[in-house]
């Protein structure tokens, strides 16, 4: 009887572990299932992204309501507006004033661009069905539009939103700036490989524009100066942003250009000249304004004198900027190192008008460093060196 009872419970033994077996395969089974089953369905496919077609982008730089230009308006002066906007996947255009409303509308159907990559020719369609073509002529920061469609013709700029203006520049614009070494390509539009770098001069006066650019060849020394600006009066300007103006000036009726400045402080502004921004330090202090040197001062060949004096200009116009102080009040340190001649500035204490603003006499700290560059350019080290001024001034 036990071993009859062992055999049976033998048998069931191996039958239960074998459907305990049987069991978790079919677990696994399942599981294994599932899981291919959610593979399959949650797996995405590569979708991708739309390219947007030249029509899609060539009028974004236009994109927005801008009031028309003084020079321009007509019926006794009427103030329109000029709107190009995006809509229902196409691009739109319209004119409107307070007093007429609406004067002209289309959607654009086509546009053609000129040899400089700007829009030219736009096709549209108004409202009303009528089809027509509008000349589109772009110069930097403005634009003018030019239909026979309701004999329309005007000049817009860009970020000028109602047509309000102040007379002159604002005062801290007011000096003469100057870029580093630029392609040449990218400040008048093609290249020359005689001379691949320019430096541009940009002198902002109260009531008029006045620059020119330098160019160089590939040593950054060997220099020719090119033409300078046009005349040009009347110079006004309007704030769209904090520290960001736009400055506009005219050549007797028509409007002489049209720039955007964005200040970043009173060493500093940044605009676009071409077709890149560019940014300008503010040169030659004691000379409110100037054009490209004219040679008259090697500034590769300098007396410690002049070294000093044209250090002297330039504290004056950066960190002592407004301040009575005269160059005795200064100690000019110079020593060479590499090759270059550096300057070494600092306070001195000993003097009345120093002991008057409040200086130790026990002390005369260092406020500044500079040094004369291989290319005969003034640079400090206030933020890295870099340089200041390029032409020399006292």
């Amino acid at each position: 009887m036990k071993k009859k009872v062992l055999l049976i419970t033998g048998l069931m033994v191996v039958l239960i572990l074998g459907g305990c077996h049987a069991k978790t395969q079919d677990k696994a089974s399942i599981k294994e299932s599932s899981s291919a089953s959610v593979t399959k369905t949650t797996k995405k496919s590569k979708v991708n992204a739309p390219v947007p077609s030249s029509i899609t982008t060539t009028l974004d730089g236009l994109k927005g309501k801008f009031a028309e230009d003084q020079q321009t308006r007509t019926n006794g002066g009427e103030l329109t507006y000029s709107n190009f906007y995006w809509k229902g996947k196409a691009w739109h255009w319209a004119l409107t004033s307070v007093k007429r409303g609406t004067i002209a509308n289309g959607k654009v159907t086509a546009i053609s661009n000129g040899k400089n990559g700007n829009p030219d020719i736009l096709k549209l369609t108004s409202s009303t069905g009528d089809s027509y073509s509008l000349k589109l002529t772009v110069v930097g920061e403005y634009y003018t539009v030019q239909t026979s469609y309701k004999d329309i013709k005007g000049t817009y700029i860009v970020g000028d939103t109602d047509g309000k203006w102040t007379d002159s520049a604002p005062a801290k614009l007011q000096a003469s700036w100057r870029s580093g070494f630029e392609k040449t390509e990218d400040i008048v539009g093609n290249q020359n490989s005689d001379y691949p770098y320019t430096k541009v001069t940009f002198s902002i006066k109260p009531g008029s524009l006045e620059g020119g650019n330098i160019e160089y060849k590939r040593d950054k020394q060997t220099k020719v100066e090119g033409s300078g600006w046009g005349i040009n009066e009347g110079l006004m300007s309007k704030k769209v942003a904090t520290n960001t103006y736009l400055l506009k000036s005219y050549s007797g009726n028509s409007l002489f250009g049209v720039y955007k400045v964005q200040y970043i402080n009173s060493r500093e502004i940044q605009m676009n000249f071409g077709t890149v921004p560019i940014s300008l330090k503010k040169v030659n202090a004691g000379q409110d304004y100037v054009v490209p040197n004219s040679g008259a001062v090697d500034t590769t060949n300098l007396t410690k004198q002049q070294v000093k004096a044209w250090v002297w200009s330039d504290l004056m116009a950066t960190i002592y900027e407004g301040k009575d102080f005269k160059m005795s009040d200064f100690i000019f340190d110079t020593r060479t190192a590499d090759g270059l001649l550096y300057v070494d500035v600092k306070e001195n204490h000993s003097t009345a008008r120093m002991k008057a603003a409040g200086g130790d006499p026990s002390v005369n700290p260092t406020i500044a460093h500079y040094r004369i560059n291989g290319s005969g350019e003034l640079e400090n080290d206030l933020n890295g060196w870099s340089v200041v001024s390029d032409s020399y001034s006292e």
